[in-house]
């Protein structure tokens, strides 16, 4: 939070900012929710957490590019599981009062995240391997996209969304036009979070909320 303020104060730091966050936390919602509670406080202005959630947009693709490079196959579950060991182990020799113990369970949280994803490509390999997914090109990109807003609303997460669509293209399940439209609905879809955590306080959240929206 304290580092979220400070980098704040100036446009090109708080968009570095938070896409640093976000890359390390491994998603947008987290910095976005704090933003929330900052401009509804008083803390941060508007134009000053926007510039921040454009960060955490270019964050989120840089969680992307790094799914990508691990494979995203057994390399990044093998991670998720070091990450996790690593991070238990040290939470679990730190006193209550060291800072060590907020360390440690990101640490745990991130390795936690890229078993999940893992398990997610598993699963998902394994359901629709060996189907035939030709039925899907006659259909509009436009129904593609839609349904990209849709899923990540379900699913609370656009990275979630991501390994779905990565491992469909894995199988030829799905054209890249295709896939970039899911993806673009993504974007749209992963706004409902702050709109929905907005609806109940001052009318600058849902300033906030919306201008979320119109960044993506």
């Amino acid at each position: 939070k304290l580092f979220l303020k400070r980098q704040a104060a100036h446009p090109l730091r708080a968009v570095a900012g938070g896409a640093l966050l976000t890359a390390v936390l491994q998603g947008s919602s987290l910095v976005n929710l704090v933003l929330l509670t900052f401009t509804g406080t008083g803390v941060l202005t508007i134009p000053h957490a926007l510039a921040v959630i454009l960060g955490t947009n270019l964050g989120t693709t840089l969680d992307s590019w790094l799914l990508v490079s691990l494979g995203f196959g057994d390399t990044a579950e093998w991670l998720g599981f070091f990450l996790t060991a690593v991070g238990g182990l040290s939470r679990l020799l730190s006193s209550k009062e060291s800072k060590w113990v907020t360390v440690s369970q990101s640490v745990m949280g991130m390795g936690l995240i890229y078993i999940g994803l893992g398990l997610l490509r598993s699963a998902i390999g394994g359901e629709v391997e060996g189907l035939d997914f030709s039925w899907l090109k006659g259909y509009p990109l436009f129904l593609f996209f839609s349904a990209g807003i849709v899923l990540t609303l379900l699913l609370q997460s656009s990275l979630a969304t991501l390994a779905l669509v990565l491992s469909l293209i894995e199988i030829n399940g799905l054209t890249v036009p295709a896939a970039s439209a899911l993806l673009l609905g993504a974007e749209i879809g992963t706004t409902g979070k702050l709109f929905l955590a907005s609806w109940e306080g001052p009318a600058v959240k849902k300033r906030l909320a919306l201008g979320n929206l119109l960044i993506n």
